[in-house]
């Protein structure tokens, strides 16, 4: 009897609240950093030279290949695999220490 009233002793209702909490807190905190990070990468390719931030911008946030962005920008191959090197080279400068990882 001793056994089986240990296993139905139930936890307290404020425990599984503590825990809830404690989860949504960790969520909202994950939330505001991931946005802050989204924020600083974004004031960071802004500040990149404009061949460079066009080129990141439609390979990378509007998926063009690099002949879409050849055929958009009329920037030749080689530059546009230039501008995208080197502004991926620049923004990981950039935001090496400024992310919150």
């Amino acid at each position: 009897m001793k056994i089986r009233k240990k296993s139905l002793d139930t936890v307290p209702a404020e425990n599984y609240l503590n825990i809830l909490n404690d989860d949504i807190f960790k969520e909202v905190k994950e939330k505001e950093k991931t946005e802050n990070n989204i924020e600083k990468l974004e004031n960071a390719i802004n500040k990149l030279p404009d061949e460079q931030q066009m080129c990141i911008k439609l390979f990378y946030l509007e998926d063009k290949s690099y002949k879409e962005i050849c055929d958009i920008t009329g920037f030749n191959d080689k530059n546009v695999k230039s501008y995208i090197q080197n502004g991926k080279r620049r923004l990981k400068i950039t935001l090496n220490d400024q992310l919150d990882v």
